[in-house]
């Protein structure tokens, strides 16, 4: 029994090594894949928000020096971008460091931050709904 033990060590020990290359190989390529595949549907959502490709390639550089310099990545800013962007707000440079910073002060993600000023901007409030009042009406100059 020790014997086949013996060569059952050995050939781990031999195998060992090739087996963790394999695997490190393997979640390093899923990984770049899963990146690259993140990138492309942002880069599609970028040509559907500002119209045209060489459009969503000026905003996709900007959107990268803007992170180089922020705390955020490039996906969410991107994200962020595109959602404003689809609301028909404005994300200039100036306002997307104002809400980074706005996010960052408030102790909230940057996207907790975007959908805020979404729900805002079609005068919904997520905070009253979450309790149940959605039937409530806002009261207008004379009521107030």
């Amino acid at each position: 029994m020790e014997v086949a033990g013996g060569k059952l060590l050995s050939k781990l020990s031999v195998l060992g090594p090739a087996l963790i290359t394999t695997f490190i190989s393997t979640t390093l390529i899923k990984g770049l894949v899963d990146t690259t595949r993140r990138f492309e549907i942002l880069n599609a959502s970028l040509v559907t928000a500002t119209g045209s490709a060489e459009d969503a390639n000026k905003v996709f550089r900007e959107i990268q020096r803007i992170a180089s310099t922020t705390p955020y990545s490039v996906e969410e800013i991107t994200t962020a971008f595109i959602k404003l962007t689809n609301l028909g707000l404005n994300p200039s440079q100036e306002a997307l460091r104002s809400y980074m910073n706005t996010a960052s002060a408030m102790g909230k993600s940057l996207d907790q931050f975007i959908e805020a000023v979404a729900d805002a901007s079609v005068a919904e409030f997520e905070r009253l709904k979450a309790v149940s009042y959605t039937h409530l009406t806002l009261p207008t100059n004379r009521e107030v």
